[in-house]
């Protein structure tokens, strides 16, 4: 019989982790909770430092240039945070907003599919909001916009809504590429409700990347002007 995990640390998580994604005798990942470990166990998250831990056998060798800074709070869903958006996200707790800045999403590989030990972990579970939510994340840092989209069709099918607002944020770039402004401003529009202040600075900050990144029409104008204006955006 498999129990869920009530209690748990950073150092009883790391070795897990590493028998799922590091080959057998090697080290490759350490997960360290930022509030714990930043600026003790581990001195500086300013990238190109390196850091050696041993770990009762294997010894860990990084460079905080690699950096993969998560956050997971349930009944929110678990997600690698995006640099570019949150570095000024107040939803967060303090100690990982300061980190989130330096979080390196090109160090994550996409050829392989792991498969989590069955005799520890069970089946995979019921197919809900976050499972959707982090197949559209996975997409969204592959830029496969139309598998985004498709993942939001399935997602929003289910009745479900998300425990935090930046959740929809996937969503929101996906359609923008695909040109559903719309629905683009239509989700932005129920992550702003959440919280005007909170929200609003990273919306910002996601649709100057939506403006970089996506192909420029006199509709693309008129949308960016739009939100810039709804969320009191910088110019």
């Amino acid at each position: 019989m498999i129990f869920p995990v009530t209690y748990f640390s950073d150092n009883s998580l790391t070795g897990p982790l590493n028998w799922i994604y590091s080959p057998p005798g090697d080290m490759n990942l350490m997960l360290y909770y930022a509030s714990f470990r930043v600026g003790k166990t581990l001195p500086s998250v300013e990238p190109g430092q390196p850091h050696e831990l041993y770990y009762i056998g294997p010894t860990f060798y990084g460079n905080t240039t690699n950096i993969v800074a998560v956050y997971f709070e349930p009944p929110k869903c678990f997600r690698v945070l995006d640099p570019e958006v949150e570095e000024n996200n107040r939803l967060l707790p303090p100690a990982l907003r300061d980190v989130a800045k330096y979080t390196n999403q090109n160090v994550i590989l996409f050829e392989k599919a792991y498969q989590l030990p069955n005799q520890f972990y069970g089946s995979e579970p019921e197919k809900d909001w976050c499972y959707y939510f982090s197949q559209a994340e996975l997409a969204r840092q592959k830029k496969d916009w139309g598998e985004v989209v498709r993942i939001a069709d399935l997602a929003f099918a289910l009745g479900d809504t998300p425990n935090d607002p930046v959740e929809r944020f996937a969503y929101i770039e996906g359609y923008s590429h695909v040109n559903n402004w719309e629905k683009a401003v239509e989700l932005s529009q129920a992550s702003y409700r959440v919280s005007k202040n909170y929200v609003g600075p990273m919306l910002c900050a996601l649709w100057s990347r939506i403006e970089r990144e996506t192909e420029r029409s006199t509709e693309q104008s008129a949308v960016i002007n739009q939100v810039r204006g709804e969320f009191n955006c910088s110019p």
